[in-house]
């Protein structure tokens, strides 16, 4: 059992030993436009008090918690800088988002430390809204995530590493995507981009 505690917009769950309290989510309309680069610590320090927050999990909560916060914002722009990333679990992207990888961005697709009680571990970017991330069946048809565009500046790679599975971009039910100057490369038994009951999606 927990109370909940509201301060300066962060919602947390204090348990009542008050000895952990954890980040339930964080909202802020106003915040649309993210940035990361190698080895930061993730948006509000979100998920860093975590047990699995550790090894080649910090890149993927870094990421997540962008995810999270753009889609309380309803959408917004993430900015990737160069560098290399290691992505261990799928990065669930919301709608009306744009992935924007700076030239020399570098995400590579590490083996998952966490395969059952973190999000799938065989993608690094899934296209579903991170608050449905656990819910089967939750989406169907068209109704999916949408709008969303993936966009590379000169030399941005994708890197499955030959994990098996190992895919760079999931996506089921979506529309009005795109994919736009990445290379992808070092795929093993499986795909590099996995495309299913989409519509008006673009890669070029």
């Amino acid at each position: 059992a927990y109370n909940l505690v509201n301060e300066c917009s962060h919602l947390y769950a204090v348990f009542n030993n008050e000895s952990e309290s954890r980040l339930v989510y964080y909202y802020d309309k106003n915040v649309r436009t993210l940035t990361v680069s190698p080895g930061r610590i993730p948006y509000l320090n979100m998920f860093t008090n975590l047990s699995s927050y550790r090894g080649n999990t910090q890149d993927y909560y870094m990421f997540k918690a962008c995810m999270v916060q753009l889609e309380k914002a309803g959408g917004g722009t993430l900015y990737v800088n160069p560098g290399e990333y290691h992505i261990s679990n799928a990065i669930c992207v919301p709608s009306n988002v744009h992935i924007v990888f700076r030239e020399g961005a570098i995400l590579k697709k590490t083996t998952a430390i966490y395969k059952t009680s973190l999000d799938n571990s065989k993608t690094m970017f899934i296209l579903v809204p991170p608050s449905l991330a656990n819910k089967k069946a939750a989406i169907g048809g068209y109704n999916g995530t949408h709008n969303v565009h993936f966009i590379g500046n000169a030399k941005v790679v994708m890197d499955c590493g030959f994990k098996s599975p190992g895919r760079a971009i999931d996506m089921g039910h979506c529309y009005n995507i795109s994919i736009k100057n990445i290379e992808f490369k070092n795929e093993f038994e499986s795909h590099l981009i996995e495309l299913n009951s989409s519509k008006n999606v673009n890669i070029d």
